[in-house]
């Protein structure tokens, strides 16, 4: 019962062309179709963007490599139950994951996590040794999204180090984008 509709599309492929037809029900029933469809273009990326799996690097005790569970490529990293809650300043052991940037630039780190509960959320990440930050979810109960922090790299091999926080948070997939 309104006179102007915005619908907010995700997932679109940069430099693609889509089409779309509008229609609309109103509240008794009757619908109304655009008589043609409508074309589109998104816009070209020019982002580079780097994936790593977060249990592609060297995994050890306390965290563990989990299967399933909505993850990517069906594994992800978690702390193990039981084990101690680590700080920015002591985390609960560290693993590192090196990559390679391909030019200098600021860049921009990205991971997917899990939070079982609200208790269960944190993690920490560093690269090239620059002390801890904490990352974590918003919410507790489904794959999100969170940003790190942005880094002013050269090109060439570095290090991005991932520190135990909350045991059972969960660690998929970290995207590194210029």
């Amino acid at each position: 019962q309104v006179t102007s509709h915005s619908v907010n599309l995700t997932g679109l492929m940069p430099g693609t062309e889509y089409e779309y037809t509008v229609r609309s029900t109103e509240s008794i029933g009757q619908t109304t179709t655009q008589s043609s469809s409508t074309t589109f273009t998104t816009q070209t990326n020019t982002f580079t963007y780097l994936r790593i799996e977060a249990e592609s690097g060297a995994i050890s005790s306390p965290a563990e490599v989990r299967t399933g569970d909505g993850s990517f490529a069906n594994a992800y990293i978690r702390l193990a139950p039981g084990s101690a809650t680590g700080r920015a300043n002591n985390p609960t052991g560290s693993w590192d994951l090196g990559f390679n940037v391909p030019s200098p630039a600021t860049w921009y780190v990205w991971f997917r996590m899990y939070a079982p509960n609200s208790s269960s959320t944190t993690w920490y990440e560093e690269i090239d040794g620059d002390g801890f930050a904490s990352i974590a979810p918003s919410q507790s109960g489904s794959w999100e999204w969170v940003a790190g922090r942005s880094y002013g790299l050269g090109s060439g091999q570095h290090v991005l180090t991932l520190g135990g926080g909350d045991p059972q948070a969960r660690i998929d997939r970290v995207l590194i984008t210029d």
